[in-house]
């Protein structure tokens, strides 16, 4: 009986670990986003500017007259 308190107390202390692992790698990866590493440019600048080239492109396509 005793095992079992102390394992359901053991339980009940760890409940709030996960969250603040998340919350933790959660902002470390946001703020690896946008951290300047490419001559000043963030990673999610660059990710926004791949985004525009792919959706001009396919605009582009998408407008030619059918033959």
């Amino acid at each position: 009986m005793a095992t079992r308190k102390n394992t359901l107390k053991r339980r009940k202390s760890e409940q709030g670990q996960a969250l603040t692992e998340y919350a933790l790698i959660v902002g470390l990866a946001l703020g690896a986003l946008f951290l300047p590493l490419f001559n000043g440019r963030s990673i999610i600048l660059l990710l926004i500017d791949v985004f525009d080239i792919y959706i001009n492109s396919f605009h582009q396509v998408i407008t030619l007259p059918i033959p």
